[in-house]
């Protein structure tokens, strides 16, 4: 059964979300990048790692929203050898 959680709407909110660790913008790149890395146990479907990665806020929010699930939905699912 798949736990919902509420709708993030900010990637400042994003902390506040049980599956987020930590948060981060890169200035690095000609253009700021937006990072999101998840709490062990969840993984991003798209990513299919434990972080977001994207340059626009909404995009991450979206996958955040979306495409992040437990670990061992992933591995049912997609990947039964995923770490």
């Amino acid at each position: 059964m798949k736990t919902e959680f509420k709708k993030v709407t900010s990637f400042d909110g994003a902390l506040n979300d049980p599956r987020v660790d930590d948060i981060n913008v890169d200035f690095s790149e000609s253009e700021k990048s937006y990072w999101i890395y998840l709490k062990s146990g969840y993984v991003c479907v798209s990513m299919e790692c434990h972080t977001i990665h994207e340059s626009s806020v909404k995009r991450c929010l979206d996958m955040l929203n979306t495409d992040v699930i437990s670990v061992d939905e992933f591995r049912k699912q997609y990947n039964p050898n995923f770490k």
